[in-house]
């Protein structure tokens, strides 16, 4: 089985840390960005099964961020998994009409990671 690959844009170091450990014991092999020039930069450079985006930190610009990913053609099978504050529904709105494949709250991304990568990336259930 090889090991999904995981970009995870999340500026805020705490959170990121969380979401590095959850994605380790996913067996993910992971890279980070924190800004939206080096997660388009590191997505074509290493061309993740899946990009991790924090939609409400205003450094990433989350919401254009998404879409540029989304018009990279060699970035054409990446999955994008966005997280917000579960009451701020209009970024989640948002994020869904950019392509955002997945949306899920803040309180649930890092410790359902690994069943949230399993959904979007066949890799991370793959006996083969």
């Amino acid at each position: 089985m090889m090991a999904p690959k995981l970009l995870i844009a999340v500026p805020d170091l705490l959170f990121r840390s969380k979401l590095q450990d959850a994605a380790r014991r996913a067996g993910a092999e992971i890279y980070s960005a924190v800004s939206s020039a080096g997660v388009v930069s590191r997505s074509l450079e290493y061309l993740p099964d899946a990009v991790v985006i924090d939609l409400v930190d205003e450094r990433l610009d989350p919401i254009e961020l998404i879409r540029r990913l989304k018009r990279e053609p060699r970035l054409a099978g990446t999955r994008i998994v966005g997280f917000f504050p579960h009451v701020q529904v209009a970024v989640r709105d948002a994020a869904k009409a950019a392509g955002c494949d997945v949306v899920v709250p803040r309180s649930i991304v890092a410790t359902s990671l690994a069943s949230i990568l399993a959904g979007v990336v066949p890799a991370a259930t793959d006996e083969s």
